[in-house]
């Protein structure tokens, strides 16, 4: 959403998107009609867009208000934007990528800068990591929203209360409407609200600060100000249906006891779509069961409950160094405090979880890659409990963009009995010898399965080997012991820990009932994990060794262990499961120590 100040006014507040497919950059603006906020495309009636390239590598993934007022538009300059298994050898696709070269288009990446002729871009350069919290509150009144976001997230982070008489006056009398709603939410990021404040902006003259008010409000009657209810019941009457619509939300959201007998009598005296739509929602709420929206998370109770302890960990602990979008703080010098850790190739899928379970249990000193940063060392984390260390290590692999399987304590404890004799931190030298390295398959690999099937979830041919990508493999039959998944390497190896994805319903088939039925789509989806495993291994194909058993209740299955030979490696199901559940994986990793 644009809000500059060095392009066009009609530009501020429209919405910007890139599709990189069709190689064009959308504007849309927002239309507000009886409380009912849509988009439209600026240009539908030219039949044409904001931005059209006729360059077959032009990608707009992002775009930014730029603290020059300007905006940026970060473009991935790429030949290929689809996962491989969509153009293999042979394919209409590999065909047309081979002919336009658009393989060998990779590495680039451009920053665009989108301005306006006539306008000159801001050039004053920001300093306020060393400004002071009284120039930042002025900077909440800047016409540039990249400043007064940025003002406002130093604020917030410094904690610094003396600026709180200036923030009141500001967010009381400021003529700028921004700047009030900026310093108001600043005050509420210092634990400094009163209720004096947010009545006025309750009883503001202008609907949007009432808005904000009203938001504002659910703060201090979480806190304990019930009396917020009164002005929050009074404003479903207001003038204005956009601040009606805030006080049913607010109402609801705070789980007041009568929010659906509010909701009655507004959609009984308002006809306005925007109140006919939220208070219909509030009195006919969706079902709670997890099987009315599309995609209901296939994650465990306790797996969401790990991964939120594991983010307010990080939150409290980790963002001093890392930054809290995980990209590594500022140092205020031009450097890192510590490396980024959001797409961390170490962290993410493709790495073995030993790396980051090590370097929280034992620590890591610089230089790392060949690079130095302000903090030094990563501090041993030993004296937490294997569930702490879980939590966030699932919150650092599984979030953050890196999309790796979720860690459970069982690995950890694994992992601290392994380093119980360590007592320095790792090297990035000594890291890197100490981890199993990720096999990579190729042609030479022999994969076999006690039988496949088509996989509906990604439409691939139900080969044994799609368990190692996106296409996945599965059985196709409901799980009985004996069921296998077996791989033949071309060499033995060291092999020291598995990774994958269980694959799950792509029909939300409710045990015991065919897929297809209608009546079952809005079932809870199920995941097709072995419900019994061992994890086998062997030289010669005929003497096999047991490494690993277990249960599969999860989609993740992350497993470690001391090295062990391997030419062989067979997964096979010990269990029956109930009717209609079937076994199958994707995204399986490999991991192996050198023999040495």
């Amino acid at each position: 959403i644009y809000r500059g100040d060095r392009l066009p006014a009609e530009l501020k507040g429209d919405y910007f998107y890139g599709e990189v497919v069709a190689r064009v950059l959308r504007r849309a603006k927002p239309v507000n009609m009886e409380g009912l906020t849509q988009v439209q495309n600026v240009y539908q009636a030219q039949k044409t867009e904001f931005i059209r390239s006729m360059d077959p590598l032009f990608r707009p993934v992002d775009n930014k208000t730029a603290p020059d007022g300007t905006m940026y538009i970060v473009d991935m300059y790429h030949g290929i934007i689809q996962e491989g298994e969509w153009a293999q050898p042979g394919t209409y696709l590999r065909a047309k990528i081979e002919q336009y070269k658009l393989d060998t288009a990779i590495g680039y990446g451009r920053i665009w800068r989108l301005t306006y002729n006539g306008m000159e871009r801001d050039k004053t350069k920001p300093t306020m990591f060393q400004d002071t919290p009284a120039k930042l509150v002025t900077y909440l009144a800047h016409p540039n929203g990249w400043w007064r976001d940025t003002a406002q997230q130093q604020l917030v982070l410094r904690q610094n209360k003396s600026v709180v008489p200036a923030l009141k006056t500001m967010a009381t009398s400021n003529p700028n409407k921004l700047a009030r709603i900026h310093a108001a939410w600043t005050l509420e990021g210092l634990n400094s609200l009163d209720a004096g404040l947010v009545r006025g902006f309750i009883k503001d003259s202008d609907p949007q600060l009432r808005q904000q008010g009203l938001r504002l409000s659910e703060i201090l009657y979480k806190g304990g100000d019930t009396s917020f209810g009164d002005d929050i019941k009074a404003a479903t009457k207001d003038a204005d249906v956009n601040v009606q619509i805030q006080a049913l939300l607010t109402a609801s959201y705070l789980k007041f006891a009568d929010a659906a007998d509010i909701a009655k009598a507004m959609q009984a005296a308002n006809k306005a779509k925007g109140v006919q739509t939220v208070a219909n929602r509030i009195i006919t709420p969706p079902a709670t069961d997890g099987g009315f929206e599309p995609f209901p998370p296939v994650r465990t109770a306790a797996e969401v409950a790990m991964l939120e302890r594991g983010a307010k960990i990080f939150a409290e602990s980790c963002t001093e160094c890392h930054g809290q979008d995980a990209m590594g703080a500022a140092d205020g010098n031009g450097g890192q405090m510590a490396p980024a850790l959001a797409g961390n190739a170490r962290i993410g899928a493709q790495t073995s979880p030993e790396h980051l379970l090590r370097v929280l249990l034992s620590g890591l000193t610089d230089p790392i890659h060949g690079k130095s940063y302000a903090a030094g060392m990563m501090v041993p984390q030993k004296a937490e409990s294997d569930e702490w260390i879980a939590s966030v290590a699932s919150y650092l692999r599984n979030g953050l963009t890196n999309g790796g399987p979720m860690v459970t304590p069982d690995l950890v404890a694994y992992i601290r009995a392994a380093d119980a004799r360590r007592t320095a931190p790792y090297t990035d030298a000594e890291l890197t010898r100490a981890t199993p390295q990720t096999l990579q398959p190729d042609a030479t690999w022999k994969v076999t399965a006690s039988s496949v099937a088509p996989v509906m979830i990604g439409g691939g041919a139900g080969k044994a080997e799609g368990a190692f990508s996106l296409e996945g493999w599965t059985t196709g039959q409901q799980q009985q012991p004996g069921q296998f998944w077996q791989v033949e390497l071309p060499r033995t190896v060291n092999l020291a820990g598995i990774d994958y994805q269980s694959l799950t319903s792509s029909f939300y088939s409710r045990p015991g009932a065919a897929p297809t039925t209608p009546a079952n789509f809005r079932a809870p989806r199920v995941v097709y994990a072995p419900r019994g495993f061992k994890l086998e291994v062997s030289t010669d194909g005929k003497a096999w060794k047991t490494v690993k058993e277990g249960k599969g209740e999860s989609m993740y299955t992350s497993l470690a262990f001391a090295p062990t030979p391997a030419k062989f490696v067979r997964i096979s199901t010990t269990a029956s499961s109930e009717p209609n559940v079937i076994w199958g994986m994707k995204y399986l990793k490999l991991f192996a120590k050198p023999s040495a």
